[in-house]
């Protein structure tokens, strides 16, 4: 491995590949970080981006204690990479004496949680930008070797701009990091397809796939129908490899089923936390029963066309139309000149096959579909560049699906760096007093950042709202827009109402307005587009740069004029090639 690095430093393409990838990344990374000033605040604003708190407690329900209602949702591998992150860190804060009494409620023994928990939380999603460059550099090395250093180029870019890599690289929730994993592994891949599996490479092919599994359970279909395909390669072709002295040309598959084993069992925590890991199962099998709670396609024929059809709605999201058919023609032009590489392709089929029963899906599921796509798209291209006739028109769409998706990147970027919370946190703290309090619904992470001198207050259903307002009278309410109800079921929050004042129904938000419960609607945020023309795909949660609409009691608002309330998002999106099954469209199920 060793010299793989060596070679990839003195590679000037690879070099400038990592330093592109980082330059797309980087920006935005503070956004939303955790705003520490009480418990319910530890939460970044991005949906499971738990960091940096998560991976702290799963360190120490793991090391000295574990809790009774531990979050075994996700592989404990990714956890314990965070938690690597952070140790000097954390070192650093208890040599200081900033974090000198450990404990197990907030502050959690620290000093200054705020600026704490924002410099761990970066830590953390430096992790990310990291292996979001490694899935970059994974796709370049492996179209590289197949095809040329100019496809593998043209494939890594492609793959740098996949929407929504650069949000997710900027998160601290695995999408990424399992993304990352996947590529190293599925460039040992095409390396063994081009020049045979050796014991080497099956050692880190075993290494990276389990790293990717111990991130996120849903890896294994990017390899279920490669590894047999390499299996059978590696056995026909004779070549025999030498593994502790036992020469057979069984000895490569041998040292990745050895390597997969060894690190899977310490990436997941089986040998230092093996009931967490009995949890974590459990927990996927009545995940996968409870099809209701997650509105979820049925189990038919009819329900698996329309989850395929969601798929293919989310795909072209993820590479854009005019990539994914370029894509397709570079996958035509292997099945005529070389289908062996072909076996790539099995990873995309592999996590489409898993993906297809769930009856769900989100948009950044199919990044991992997209990965191995974007090596064909670069064989294409690469073909027609070296075509005298085809060079121009070759070159010409190249540029132009790269910029097409770099504007979407950039759109995105720039509503995570201007988001509205950020000037609605800005209004309050100069209208806020001490021991004010200030009502939502939903989540409190999401909220604008408050001072630890404010108290915020949580409605858990509408039906309780209007006798709480009446009760406890807060000096604030907060209408941010949710992409779940009060039962945790999806709401298609991409138009209409839905949009603006979800979960309250009109007839809620209409008594806020008109002021029968003596509050006034005085001001409104969001952050225009910076490319309003740009039809960008919809992340699948509502969570960047969302409307906030603040009323204020009236006894409190005092001179301040009433505004027009939004009862749907301004500057909204007008793409929009899925409709998922959503509690405010169940018909939608019954198919």
């Amino acid at each position: 491995m060793s010299g793989v690095l060596q070679g990839l430093v003195k590679d000037r393409c690879a070099v400038w590949l990592a330093l592109m990838a980082v330059c797309v990344y980087l920006p935005g990374i503070t956004w939303g970080l955790p705003h520490a000033t009480n418990y319910e605040r530890t939460h970044a604003w991005g949906n499971d981006d738990a960091a940096p708190l998560a991976a702290l407690a799963e360190m120490h329900d793991t090391f000295v204690a574990p809790a009774a209602n531990r979050n075994v949702a996700y592989p404990w591998g990714h956890y314990f990479v965070m938690a690597c992150a952070m140790a000097p860190y954390m070192a650093w804060l208890m040599v200081s004496g900033q974090f000198a009494h450990p404990m197990s409620t907030f502050p959690f023994g620290l000093i200054d949680p705020v600026g704490a928990f924002k410099i761990l939380g970066l830590l953390c999603r430096a992790v990310s930008i990291l292996l979001g460059v490694a899935a970059v550099i994974g796709v370049y090395l492996g179209a590289r070797v197949l095809w040329g250093q100019r496809a593998g180029c043209i494939a890594a870019v492609f793959t740098m701009l996949l929407f929504p890599m650069a949000y997710y690289a900027r998160l601290t929730n695995p999408d990424m990091p399992v993304l990352g994993w996947t590529s190293l592994a599925l460039a040992i891949v095409a390396v063994s397809l081009r020049g045979g599996l050796t014991v080497k490479r099956g050692l880190w092919l075993g290494i990276f796939v389990a790293l990717a599994g111990a991130t996120k359970d849903q890896a294994a279909g990017s390899f279920m129908l490669v590894a047999p395909l390499l299996g059978w390669i590696q056995w026909r072709s004779g070549n025999a490899d030498r593994l502790f002295g036992w020469y057979s040309k069984g000895t490569p598959i041998v040292a990745a089923v050895v390597s997969l084993f060894l690190a899977y069992c310490l990436m997941s925590g089986i040998f230092v936390d093996p009931a967490r890991f009995a949890q974590h199962l459990e927990k996927l099998s009545s995940a996968s029963m409870t099809r209701d709670l997650y509105l979820r396609h049925p189990l038919s024929w009819a329900g698996t066309v329309q989850q395929l059809q969601d798929l293919f709605g989310y795909l072209l999201d993820v590479m854009s139309p005019p990539l994914l058919f370029t894509a397709c023609a570079g996958i035509l032009l292997a099945m005529v000149r070389d289908k062996r590489s072909l076996g790539i392709l099995l990873s995309s089929l592999g996590f489409l096959i898993v993906l297809t029963p769930v009856g769900m899906s989100r948009v950044h599921y199919l990044l991992p579909v997209a990965l191995p796509l974007t090596y064909f798209a670069g064989y294409a291209l690469d073909h027609l560049l070296k075509s005298p006739v085809w060079r121009l028109p070759a070159a010409l769409a190249c540029g132009l699906m790269t910029g097409w998706l770099f504007l979407q990147t950039v759109d995105l970027t720039h509503d995570m760096l201007s988001d509205s919370r950020y000037a609605a946190g800005e209004w309050l703290d100069q209208r806020l007093s001490s021991g004010d309090r200030v009502m939502h619904f939903g989540y409190a992470s999401k909220l604008p950042h408050l001072r630890a001198d404010v108290r915020n207050l949580h409605i858990v259903h509408e039906k309780e709202a209007i006798s709480a307002i009446k009760e406890s009278r807060p000096e604030f309410i907060l209408v941010i827009p949710q992409d779940m109800n009060e039962w945790r079921q999806r709401l298609e929050w991409r138009n209409g109402l839905n949009s603006a004042i979800s979960p309250f129904s009109k007839k809620m938000f209409d008594q806020l307005v008109d002021g029968t419960l003596g509050y006034r609607l005085v001001e409104k945020f969001h952050t225009p587009r910076l490319i309003p023309w740009l039809d960008r795909p919809f992340l699948s949660y509502a969570s960047v740069n969302p409307p906030v609409q603040v009323f204020m009691r009236e006894d409190r608002a005092g001179r301040l004029a009433a505004v027009e309330p939004w009862y749907e998002a301004p500057y909204g999106l007008a793409l929009g090639r899925v409709r998922e099954v959503t509690a405010d469209h169940p018909g939608d199920a019954v198919l």
